[in-house]
């Protein structure tokens, strides 16, 4: 009778740890069928040498029963082992590229104004050839902005050229940030970093006081992927009445 292999678990609900965990049990699993099938092929090999001196049907049942329990050993293994090469395998790869992969950026906010800028070369023709150029494509990114009692978003395009004559790739430069890759334009971190700020931070920091300005978020939240923190404790902060 062969012996029952228990199913695999949902690997898509399995963490690294838990990935891990089942190898090794599997493997230490494996070893164990293997030193089993070892030591009843020692005992084989020993009873048919005691069966050549003297006959005994006993003794033949008990080779046959452990002959057929190698079998199953031997079987039980096999599938074990097609498991964990056809299903197993290509699991791990899947869920360490996952936890290692970096966490997308909230993109901001769809129902804050955008103010579209276009960077588009002062050069009308290819600086490599003269040739004329066709738009390739264009690359597109955005930055915070704030003007008086509200915030807005400015969309920077910069439109991709190509040369017709000679394929060269021609794009401007993307603008300078106050804070490289930050989110926050000048007037925004003029905003916070301003002395005003001393007074007013607590309440700019609350969601009631940037909900009022068009955004849901927490002001202090969106600060803390810029690597500022408004969190002076000078007591002029407290003149607000707002919390942090």
């Amino acid at each position: 009778m062969n012996m029952p292999v228990a199913p695999l678990p949902d690997l898509d609900t399995l963490d690294t740890s838990a990935l891990k965990e089942m190898v090794i049990r599997q493997h230490v699993q494996l070893s164990s069928h293997d030193a089993e099938v070892e030591r009843l092929r020692l005992i084989i090999a020993g009873l048919r040498r005691l069966q050549f001196g003297r006959k005994s049907e006993k003794m033949q049942r008990d080779i046959e029963q452990l002959e057929l329990q190698l079998e199953d050993l031997e079987a039980s293994n096999a599938e074990k082992q097609k498991q964990t090469e056809t299903t197993l395998a290509p699991a791990p790869a899947a869920v360490f590229a996952a936890a290692t992969r970096k966490p997308a950026r909230r993109p901001l906010p769809d129902h804050l104004p955008r103010e579209v800028q276009v960077h588009e070369p002062e050069e009308k023709g290819c600086p490599a050839c003269g040739g004329s150029l066709s738009k390739l494509g264009e690359d597109v990114s955005e930055v915070l902005e704030y003007v008086p009692a509200r915030f807005k978003v400015i969309r920077h395009v910069r439109p991709k050229l190509s040369c017709i004559k000679c394929d060269a790739i021609v794009k401007v430069e993307a603008p300078s940030r106050p804070i490289a890759r930050g989110l926050a334009g000048p007037g925004l971190l003029h905003m916070f970093l301003s002395p005003s700020m001393r007074i007013t931070c607590r309440c700019i920091g609350s969601r009631k006081s940037t909900h009022a300005k068009g955004w849901n978020s927490s002001v202090p939240h969106l600060l803390t992927g810029w690597g500022l923190k408004a969190n002076c404790k000078s007591p002029s902060m407290k003149r607000c009445g707002g919390t942090s």
